[in-house]
């Protein structure tokens, strides 16, 4: 951790500039129209939300299309911008029409999140194709020809072709990155990442390999009139728009739209002539801060880079990033006699000195299934104590704490209550399924409360009633002491209508509170700024302990890729263990069902964001992967860096070959706090804030830096 220290007061309202080394999302982007009323500009809001990016269809001049910074793109008919269409892949930060090359009314070229660039395309149903990956930050169509030029991060040019395959070709080496092109008679105008105007020119071979400044100035996003007069839209970074133009080979700018407005995304309207323009921009002030609602307040608290929360724009290379756990050493294989191919769902919380794992115990895909202890000193050596509690095939050496009784299963979910007023009988909880005749597929499930004083000796606290019907509780079912809102939480599977809105149903993730433990209220479906492109399974939601206003959550994504007329597709010949897989369609009726893990994150615990990738994908191809349930056990912990005097690092812990078995448990980690974070090339970028205020006299910042790097911080 490196400290900002300043001489401040107790609670001070800042916004905040992070330098990293001068366009890409704003904590807010509504999408203005810029049309001329008699002799001036007047700028009209036409949608409110947080889009990313605007362009207007080739062939329909009624329809533009939208992205979205929660995910997706959207065909919306004018006058009134309804929406036509909409994708549920996919976060895009750039559109372009595809105006060359016998496109359809609805093709784009777009720069998705992570970089790439693709080709966008509604025929009969949304699809995206790739073109190229890289690390691109804007893309435009070229001047002539059926090919794109994109802007990389680290400041260089891209044409994107076809040629037996759509490939990269290096356009040569310009003198100044680029952060924001666009074309106009032939030519090709971009803006630097010093905010400077300039020409890149092309060699007689139509390579663009130079750049020619033609104004100073502070701009952050350009676009070209191509309809009407031969002018370019500026965008201002202190707010607003001007209009440049060429007279005698001079250049020179009039200012068109005042601010406050900081426009970051412009796509002139095609259909007019008279110079229209979409635009993405969020309110600020001339000093560039968000004008929304006042400061943010976070007084002593640890916020992420997960979201925009804090965020009010990205300039020049800077950019989110999410990060991916990095596999460690196996802790544990589940190869006891009672243990076998389908343990799972587990706990793993740091009690004091001590790590405590419990874990579900069973083999094969019916009960019975056992609830088992094993402990730690350093989340990385485990053992498992010999409790002589419970007696499987006539002996009691065993990790056994919890056994199936009548009609309550035997995998306890067991959480150590943080609740203040938690008594000593009760230090420790924990819900279990109760199913009636018939296990799961009975009518009449709901939960059963346990509770220790040490978590080893359960007594049940209640036998039934606990959210009634209200959820199918045959996975992970979650219950925690929620500080933010002094009550007990849970976590539980239903089934509910597919996140498509058609007629079929899906897993998918309920919450319910507790305030009088163990009455819980009705549970409420979750809901999500972007729509889930699979079904959730578990989802090991809690508080981050190092943010515990924060929510989060790493739910196992169900994915099945067979059907009742092809269970066994063909693609699952160039998987792992193929044999295996024939033999569960015969027991699962199934084989083409395998598990991902997703990453999202919630500031109220009911409504999650989701993270742009797969958090935890299933890696290479190797015997016993690519398979079903190899979810993540609930906790995050920190555990010892792997380097000798680093600092700790988070511990997550994943299962492996379910079904394939014997299960193990591998460990992966994390830097701490290192979910995501805003990088910048070696070209440099910028973060602003939002304004914010904070208590006490200290501001202290989680960074990283390579030896040629560095981070300057300027408060405004």
């Amino acid at each position: 951790m490196k400290a900002i220290d300043q001489a401040m007061k107790k609670s001070l309202t800042i916004p905040t500039a992070l330098i990293l080394g001068a366009m890409v999302s704003a904590a807010r982007a509504d999408i203005d129209y810029i049309e001329r009323s008699e002799n001036d500009w007047v700028a009209t809001s036409r949608l409110q939300g947080d889009f990313t990016s605007v362009a207007p269809s080739v062939n329909m001049p009624a329809r533009i299309f939208t992205a979205n910074a929660s995910g997706g793109v959207e065909g919306r008919d004018l006058p009134g911008l309804s929406v036509a269409f909409r994708s549920a892949a996919g976060h895009y930060i750039d559109l372009a029409a595809r105006k060359n090359g016998g496109a359809g009314n609805n093709d784009l070229y777009a720069v998705n999140s992570e970089g790439s660039v693709v080709w966008l395309c509604y025929s009969d149903g949304w699809q995206e194709v790739p073109l190229v990956v890289g690390d691109y930050a804007a893309v435009t169509e070229a001047v002539r020809g059926d090919f794109a030029v994109a802007l990389r991060r680290d400041g260089g040019i891209d044409e994107i072709a076809w040629s037996d395959g759509w490939k990269a070709r290096p356009a040569g080496d310009l003198e100044q990155p680029l952060v924001d092109i666009t074309t106009q008679d032939g030519r090709y105008f971009a803006v630097s990442t010093e905010g400077d105007l300039y020409e890149v020119s092309t060699s007689s071979e139509g390579i663009l390999d130079g750049t020619r400044k033609l104004l100073d100035g502070n701009f952050i996003a350009v676009a070209a009139n191509t309809s009407g007069p031969a002018e370019l839209w500026l965008a201002d970074s202190k707010g607003g728009l001007l209009v440049a133009s060429e007279k005698d080979g001079v250049w020179c700018t009039v200012r068109a739209v005042e601010g406050p407005t900081i426009y970051r995304n412009l796509h002139a309207d095609i259909h007019h002539n008279d110079g229209q323009l979409w635009a993405v921009g969020g309110g600020a002030n001339a000093s560039g801060a968000s004008s929304e609602a006042g400061p943010v307040g976070i007084g002593s608290r640890r916020e992420l880079f997960l979201d925009n929360f804090l965020v009010d724009r990205l300039v020049g290379g800077a950019q989110r990033v999410f990060h991916q756990p990095v596999p460690r050493e196996v802790v544990l294989r589940f190869d006891q006699p009672w243990e076998g191919n389908t343990c799972g769902e587990g706990v793993i919380f740091k009690d004091g000195a001590l790590y405590r794992m419990y874990y579900r115990a069973q083999n094969g895909p019916h009960p019975p299934r056992f609830t088992c202890y094993a402990e730690s000193p350093d989340g990385i050596q485990w053992k498992r104590p010999s409790l002589g509690l419970f007696e499987f095939k006539g002996s009691k050496d065993n990790n056994i704490v919890h056994q199936p009784t009548g009609f309550h299963d035997g995998n306890l979910i067991v959480f150590r209550d943080e609740n203040p007023d938690a008594t000593p009988d009760a230090l420790y909880k924990a819900v279990a399924p109760r199913v009636g005749p018939g296990n799961w597929s009975s009518a009449d499930k709901d939960l059963a409360i346990w509770k220790s004083p040490d978590g080893i000796h359960w007594t049940m606290v209640q036998e039934k009633g606990v959210l009634l019907n209200d959820g199918n509780f045959d996975s992970q079912n979650l219950v925690f002491w929620d500080p933010n809102i002094k009550a007990y939480r849970a976590y539980y599977r239903t089934s509910a209508q597919a996140f498509d809105n058609m007629n079929n149903w899906q897993r998918q993730i309920k919450t319910a509170t507790w305030p009088d433990f163990p009455n819980s209220t009705p549970g409420k479906l979750l809901t999500y700024t972007s729509t889930p492109s699979a079904q959730f399974y578990t989802n090991v939601i809690r508080p981050y302990h190092r943010a515990p206003h924060i929510y989060l959550g790493m739910p196992g994504m169900y994915e099945d890729r067979g059907t009742s007329d092809e269970p066994f597709p063909p693609a699952l010949e160039f998987l792992p263990d193929v044999e295996l897989r024939r033999k569960q369609v015969k027991e699962w009726g199934r084989a083409g069902f395998m598990s991902d893990a997703q990453l999202m994150w919630s500031r109220d615990g009911e409504r999650f964001e989701l993270s742009p990738k797969t958090f935890m994908p299933p890696g290479p191809e190797r015997p016993g992967s690519w398979t079903y349930s190899d979810n993540v056990f609930w906790h995050l912990v920190e555990t010892a860096s792997v380097l000798e005097g680093a600092a700790p690092e988070l511990a997550l812990y994943r299962m492996e070959f379910y079904y394939v078995g014997p299960v193990q448990l591998r460990r992966y980690t994390l830097r701490l706090d290192g979910f995501a974070s805003i990088q910048a090339p070696t070209s440099g970028g910028e973060l602003v804030t939002r304004p914010l205020t904070f208590k006490g006299s200290r501001l202290s910042m989680n960074f990283a830096s390579s030896a040629f790097g560095s981070l300057r911080v300027e408060i405004q």
